[in-house]
């Protein structure tokens, strides 16, 4: 008894509904909260995050230390001829360093913000993947497998959403790629100089905060607690112009970065799109005759 070999298009379609159906069971088995403690990229982002939260807690220390520094009235005994008691605040520059302080540290929770939304790009990215474009595109050849009619027009259909596909799955690991690899190469030594920075300006802030705390010393102190103040001003100062340049390292490497490289990928694409002749068109799977009784 000679048994009939199994059909090659038989074999395709079977192997390709397999695809379909591991495609779609792998993206229900991922998540959110899988994906994000998952792989190097992702953690390379949770360390970006929990930097930009480090500076913006030295941010929040300088703020409360100017807060707190605000409410105290110092009195003291300036020595002048016959001795004048006087009440100083010498504290004109605290309103304007606060509001920077709260400007900055508004920016860095926007800072960390870019980030978790980079984390739920790159988990998004490999789910639609999975679940929609890759299960689309076998569907699609195995319709051109048994359906020679529009063979030309399904195949041009089917390498334009392997394009997509490409594209959405590599645009966003890309850019983390290329924004990690110049973070790296050419600004890692300066970012971390401005974050130690950061941080050794807010332990010195701690360190003068628990002395401006004992106000019966500030009262001791008298006119000598304006040089005090002056010999901190500089603190604020130093830690306000690091975190300004944290910001601008921060806004290259993970903002100007990423959306260059994605604008960069979709003008790709789409070149090569138009390149193929790709285009969706339900015309285009009209019989002729019925076209022109449509156009008519």
């Amino acid at each position: 008894m000679k048994v009939k070999a199994i059909p090659l298009k038989v074999l395709f379609s079977i192997v390709l509904i397999s695809v379909v159906f591991g495609s779609w069971a792998l993206a229900s088995s991922l998540d959110f909260s899988s994906i994000q403690d998952q792989g190097r990229q992702q953690e390379q982002i949770n360390k970006r995050l929990a930097q930009v939260m480090g500076v913006w807690g030295g941010i929040k220390i300088a703020s409360g230390f100017i807060s707190f520094i605000q409410t105290i009235q110092i009195e003291g005994s300036i020595p002048v001829v016959g001795g004048l008691a006087v009440s100083a605040q010498p504290l004109g520059w605290a309103e304007v360093v606060d509001n920077t302080l709260d400007k900055v540290s508004n920016i860095l929770l926007w800072a960390a913000g870019a980030l978790v939304v980079q984390k739920i790009l790159l988990g998004i990215s490999i789910w639609v993947s999975l679940r929609i474009l890759i299960p689309l595109c076998a569907l699609i050849i195995i319709a051109v497998i048994w359906n020679k009619r529009y063979a030309g027009q399904l195949k041009k259909i089917i390498a334009g959403l392997i394009i997509i596909t490409a594209g959405i799955c590599g645009a966003v690991p890309l850019s983390l790629e290329l924004s990690n690899a110049i973070e790296s190469s050419i600004l890692y030594s300066y970012i971390n100089e401005n974050v130690s920075g950061i941080d050794d300006t807010a332990d010195e802030l701690e360190r003068s905060g628990a002395q401006a705390n004992d106000i019966s010393w500030l009262r001791r102190l008298g006119a000598g607690i304006v040089s005090f103040f002056d010999s901190i001003i500089d603190h604020f100062w130093n830690i306000i112009n690091r975190t300004i340049n944290y910001i601008m390292c921060f806004i290259v490497v993970n903002i100007l970065i990423p959306i260059g490289t994605l604008f960069f990928l979709k003008y790709m694409v789409s070149s090569t799109l138009k390149y193929i002749g790709f285009s969706i068109n339900y015309r285009n799977f009209i019989p002729a005759g019925k076209r022109k009784q449509l156009d008519e």
